[in-house]
C-alpha cells in the first residue's frame, strides 16, 4: 500500500519542523534517501507503508 495522502504529508512535515530536522537528517535516521523524504512532502512520490511506519515512529508519532 502507498501512502500519498495530503493528511499525512502534513503530519510527516509538521513534526520533522517541530523537532527542527531537515530531510536529510530525518532520512538518516529512518535509514532512506533524502530524496524520498522530499519527494514525499513536495506530493510527487507516495511512500510505502513500511518506510510510512519508520518515519512515524522516528518522529514519535
Amino acid at each position: 500500500m502507498n501512502i500519498k495522502s495530503f493528511r499525512a504529508i502534513e503530519q510527516i512535515r509538521a513534526a520533522r519542523i517541530d523537532q527542527g530536522l531537515s530531510c536529510s537528517q530525518l532520512a538518516l535516521k529512518c535509514g532512506v534517501r533524502p530524496s524520498l523524504i522530499l519527494n514525499f512532502e513536495c506530493g510527487t512520490r507516495p511512500i510505502c507503508e513500511d518506510t510510512y511506519k519508520k518515519i512515524r515512529t522516528v518522529l514519535g508519532l
